[in-house]
């Protein structure tokens, strides 16, 4: 209901020419902050989901595409994983449409440390709140240093 009121708050003609920078501008300043998440600040720990295919497990592996915040429908739509993907062929027509296979119901919640999640290059990723998680030095696997030899 906030995001409708905000699209039309959006795409409204003001009077005036300041008027219209400003409101747009407070438009996109709150997208951006939507984004961000009410949590990044002051806390260390921060709210992620996943969603996975039908059949596969969700996880919260490094590497994962999380999206910050629970999982609610407003998070499972900025995911963009229930639209579907174009997806090469190699045989005419060359392109394909692909339906979404990521249920709403298949997901993974946690709240883990800030310093877990890195920002995607793509920068309009971002923007929907979505991260990467990141292998931490006590996620990698330990080897224990060959002995030397005894004689």
């Amino acid at each position: 209901m906030c995001g409708l009121f905000l699209a039309f708050l959006y795409f409204a003609e003001p009077a005036t020419t300041l008027a219209t920078l400003l409101l747009r501008g407070g438009c996109i300043f709150l997208a951006l902050r939507l984004s961000i998440g009410p949590n990044m600040k002051g806390t260390k720990f921060l709210q992620v989901t996943s969603w996975a295919e039908k059949g596969k497990k969700a996880d919260l592996k490094p590497g994962r595409w999380v999206q910050l915040g629970g999982p609610t429908p407003w998070n499972y739509v900025r995911t963009g994983l229930w639209s579907g993907r174009w997806e090469w062929t190699g045989t005419f027509p060359w392109i394909w449409w692909k339906p979404g296979n990521t249920p709403f119901s298949n997901w993974k919640t946690e709240f883990i440390e800030q310093s877990r999640v890195k920002w995607p290059e793509e920068f309009y990723k971002a923007m929907f709140g979505q991260r990467i998680i990141v292998a931490q030095d006590s996620d990698k696997p330990t080897t224990t240093p060959a002995r030397p030899k005894s004689d």
